[in-house]
């Protein structure tokens, strides 16, 4: 039978950077999530369609994320399959953006100050980059964690069956 042991505290410090993380994650979701709609609007998406749009980009993305997960141990050709393709829903993410934020900053006419379209287009790749890379390398280090922790379990618990010694683990 399975012994239960039981998990360290995790440190604040590291909640704090899960929270930032997710909360960064949630408004690069939101303002990506924007300006791809109105892309699908101006692509003649109709009605509520235009709110799904979005949803088969940026989603398309953390599916792959999370398939890149699931085969970290699969043959490197399945593997350079699923990158293809997350790094093309990616790609299409980011151009949208910028092409979105290009678009605004071409039509807008303001007294204030006004940014070059190179710049504004480049602001709004990067931002939505490196949004991205956040999210997949946290949930990639989570999963990591958890991950380790079973396999580090499973030896213990099988080397204590071997020897037939229960580990105090307190």
């Amino acid at each position: 039978m399975p012994s239960r042991t039981a998990q360290a505290p995790v440190p604040p410090v590291t909640v704090a950077i899960r929270l930032g993380v997710a909360l960064v994650g949630t408004i690069g979701f939101a303002l990506s999530y924007d300006a791809l709609r109105q892309m699908a609007v101006a692509i003649h998406i109709r009605g509520v369609l235009t709110y799904t749009f979005p949803l088969v980009i940026d989603g398309f993305i953390a599916i792959g994320v999370a398939a890149l997960l699931i085969l970290r141990t699969a043959p490197w050709r399945s593997r350079l399959y699923v990158w293809a393709l997350v790094g093309l829903a990616t790609v299409t993410s980011i151009w949208a953006n910028a092409l979105h934020a290009v678009r605004l900053n071409q039509q807008a006419h303001t007294a204030g100050l006004h940014l070059d379209d190179v710049t504004v287009g480049a602001l709004s790749a990067i931002s939505a980059g490196w949004l991205r890379r956040c999210r997949a390398r946290t949930v990639d280090a989570e999963f990591g964690q958890q991950m380790l922790i079973k396999r580090v379990r499973h030896v213990v618990e099988s080397r204590e069956r071997l020897v037939g010694v229960s580990v105090n683990r307190s």
